[in-house]
This record gives structure tokens, sequence and C-alpha cells, in this order.
């Protein structure tokens, strides 16, 4: 009975601290990094968004529209991009029926200003990993969960490179694995 009350007396004093530290945070004032303050930041509904492309890019659009949120053209920034999917070479490893795959995205892209002012231009380069076996629903989900997953990643990364660039940091937006500038 003594090990249960001391258990259940850690996860309190554990959920206090807890509590305690973010009240203390909040009363710092600390904001997150994408909310828009000023009016100056490419926040959620002031970025129209434009991809080029097959089947491909209209689902990174629409994975885009959730980050960025939809704006019409009168918004004061236009994202513009492209991307190109390719299956890789193959299987990376496999055995007794079961395949790794890799998937590959590349998405280029450009940030304007309402006046046609470039503000950022970047290519991404991505890849994520999916199995399959001997089912061929399973197979195709895991496809098509890849995709989805990488779609996501190629998203995140580029609305962290945005808003480093609308902070003023235009020649140098954060060094992110698998970037390559151009």
């Amino acid at each position: 009975m003594c090990l249960i009350e001391s258990s259940m007396s850690s996860s309190r004093s554990f959920s206090l601290l807890l509590l305690i530290l973010v009240a203390a945070l909040a009363a710092c004032g600390f904001q997150s990094a994408v909310v828009d303050r000023s009016g100056t930041t490419p926040a959620f509904g002031s970025t129209s968004v434009k991809v080029a492309g097959d089947q491909a890019g209209y689902e990174f659009e629409r994975v885009l529209q959730r980050k960025f949120g939809v704006a019409g053209a009168s918004a004061p920034y236009h994202l513009e991009a492209t991307i190109e999917i390719s299956g890789g070479k193959g299987a990376i490893q496999g055995s007794g029926g079961h395949y790794r795959y890799e998937l590959a995205g590349t998405v280029s892209f450009t940030l304007a200003d309402a006046e046609g002012n470039l503000l950022l231009e970047r290519r991404l380069i991505e890849s994520v990993n999916w199995g399959s076996g001997r089912e061929v629903l399973a197979n195709l989900a895991a496809r098509q969960d890849a995709e989805q997953r990488l779609y996501r990643e190629l998203a995140n990364r580029m609305f962290t490179a945005v808003i480093a660039a609308q902070a003023g940091n235009r020649q140098e937006a954060p060094p992110q694995y698998g970037t390559v500038q151009g």
C-alpha cells in the first residue's frame, strides 16, 4: 500500500511541477515564432499557394494549403512550387518477400510579395521509406502513406524557410538536412 501511495504522490508532484513550469513560461512572455503579430509574416491565410504538376502537384498543393491556409489572388505573398516524386531505384533491402523502398521528392519554390519582388527561391530534397510485403492492399496503403509523409515533411521545411525569409533573413534560411539551395 505504501508503494502505491508513493507512486501516486510522485505523479501528482510531477503534474504540479509541470503546471508551475508552464505558468512560469507563459508569465515570461513566451510566444510562438509562427504567429503573425506584425502583419509582415506570411502566416496562415496571407500566402496564396500554387503548385504546378500532375496528381502529385495537386496533392502537395492541398498539404500546403492546410499549412499556409487558403488565400486569394490579392494575398500579400505568393508561393509557387513544382514537385517531382521518384520511386527510387527499386527495393533498398528485402528478404522473405518483404522489401523497403525509397520515395524521393524534390520541390522547387519561390516566394514573392504582392508587387512581384522575389523574396525567396529554394530547392528542397527529401526522401522517405516504405515497406511492402505480400498483401497488395497493404502495399498500396503503405505507398500512399509514404507520399503523404513526404508531402508533409517538404511542406514543413518550406514553411520554416518562408518564415525565416520574411523575418528579414533573406540570404540565410535556417540550415536544413537535405536542402539544396538554387
